[in-house]
């Protein structure tokens, strides 16, 4: 589910740079009350907060950019340090300095990359194009161009050249099946990194970081509403959902579709700006209803789908872990077979139907802690006891595994292990058990907890 979030606020912070990225074309009127929700996306709190009015006016596009970009560079820089110093929380602290770039990289993109276009005008003057209160031809632009170079060197260069070295350089560890490598602790510094990719895409967050940078900041430099400009957004939208379909990147199905409609979503956009630019479509209530319309229903298509498999998620984790309570109350019982049907217990040649008396002993507490111990991370359907037997290490099924409802039984019968388990002693009782489900017989012996396919002589 976190993962699904983190796509979509992807997407929502390409949206948002729409009216900054094309500010000369109108957008159908429905959807651009979708723009204007997703500003939120940004993190930019001078979207909200009029600093020009608190300031008289002096608080230009200039200064508006320096203080996007220094306290994120402050903060990462003094998480990485700390990090250093405080080794029990280094990777908590590099995972929230990762975590602080990849929110903010397209903002302060976007921002860094407007401090370069400017308009001329007919009398010959010079105006930046995201303020035209600065000047172009005034002094003291190339201190704020050298500013901007510097600052392109550090988020667009170095932060994706940062993120493929880091997930390069522990490729072979993420690389690993996701059970083993959610387990190790070296690589948990760069979760935010590689977690929601399966392993042999282990690379794909430089790819979407690349795609977000190159839809924001690309594009704001080629001049705004041209039919260059938006065919260049519409051919690498058009790309990139067309690269998801196919290798299907996400470790989750579901995060795999939430991407794909997201990246959709964006190709329409610039496919209605493309059409009403070509076409005069502002003028043509009809067709500009239309498109809205279309666009509005596609972004709540995407809100109903993440909030959907969100409560999915949740309802299938619920009804696994009571599977497991119960696989566990069924195998820990002694006795009372009222969960385990057509039970018989052979002894001396001689049937007796009924239940085992409970008897309270060591080996039964020794069997109790046993079973406790294997509940913690261990899959449902591959619950083992480890035993030593003759100096040799053995894996035996234990009472989980046996009375666990989820389980895939075998199809080739392995006879059972006969070693014991703790102290017990006791002469074997062993028990004839249906499987729940499939019918399958097995025998359990109630002191030891082990499980064979064929009754031991």
């Amino acid at each position: 589910m976190k993962n699904g979030v983190k796509v979509i606020f992807a997407s929502g912070q390409i949206t948002a740079s729409l009216p900054r990225v094309i500010p000369s074309i109108s957008l159908p009127k429905s959807y651009e009350k979708v723009v204007e929700a997703s500003q939120v996306f940004k993190l930019d709190v001078f979207t909200f907060v009029p600093m020009g009015c608190w300031t008289g006016g002096t608080f230009n596009y200039y200064n508006r950019t320096a203080a996007t970009t220094l306290p994120v560079i402050a903060l990462c820089g003094a998480l990485f340090i700390f990090g250093v110093l405080m080794k029990k929380r280094r990777n908590k602290m590099h995972t929230a300095a990762i975590a602080i770039t990849y929110l903010t990289l397209p903002t302060i993109t976007t921002a860094v990359f407007g401090l370069f276009p400017c308009d001329k005008l007919d009398d010959g003057r010079e105006f930046l194009r995201g303020d035209y209160h600065i000047r172009c031809d005034n002094e003291g632009r190339l201190v704020w161009e050298i500013f901007g170079y510097i600052m392109i060197f550090i988020f667009p260069v170095c932060v994706p050249a940062l993120y493929f070295y880091l997930l390069w350089k522990k490729k072979d560890r993420i690389k690993r099946p996701v059970e083993e490598r959610e387990k190790d602790e070296g690589i948990q510094g760069l979760i935010f990194l590689w977690d929601p990719y399966k392993p042999e895409f282990w690379y794909w967050e430089v790819a979407e970081t690349t795609r977000r940078l190159g839809m924001t900041g690309l594009l704001s430099i080629i001049k705004p509403g041209t039919f260059t400009q938006l065919a260049t957004g519409l051919i690498m939208a058009a790309v990139y959902t067309v690269l998801l379909a196919k290798v299907e990147p996400y470790a989750e199905k579901r995060d795999t579709d939430i991407a794909i409609l997201s990246s959709a979503m964006i190709e329409l956009t610039f496919v209605a700006s493309f059409l009403m630019k070509s076409q005069n479509l502002v003028e043509d209530s009809y067709e500009a209803v239309g498109l809205g319309l279309l666009m509005l229903v596609c972004s709540l298509l995407l809100v109903v789908m993440f909030v959907f498999w969100s409560w999915k998620s949740f309802n299938d984790l619920n009804r696994s872990e009571k599977s497991l309570a119960l696989g566990v109350m069924r195998g820990g019982r002694r006795g009372g077979g009222g969960d385990r049907r057509g039970e018989e217990s052979e002894s001396g040649g001689e049937t007796e139907v009924g239940a085992q008396a409970e008897i309270e002993t060591d080996a039964d507490r020794s069997l109790d802690d046993v079973a406790r111990g294997e509940m913690r991370g261990i899959q449902m359907q591959d619950i083992y006891i480890s035993e030593e037997e003759d100096g040799k290490t053995t894996k035996t099924e234990s009472v989980l595994r046996a009375s666990n409802p989820m389980s895939r039984v075998s199809k080739e019968k392995e006879k059972g292990s006969r070693g014991e388990i703790g102290a017990a002693k006791r002469k074997d009782v062993w028990e004839k058990v249906t499987q729940e489900g499939s019918g399958e017989v097995y025998y359990w012996n109630a002191v030891t907890g082990e499980t064979a396919w064929e009754k031991p002589e």
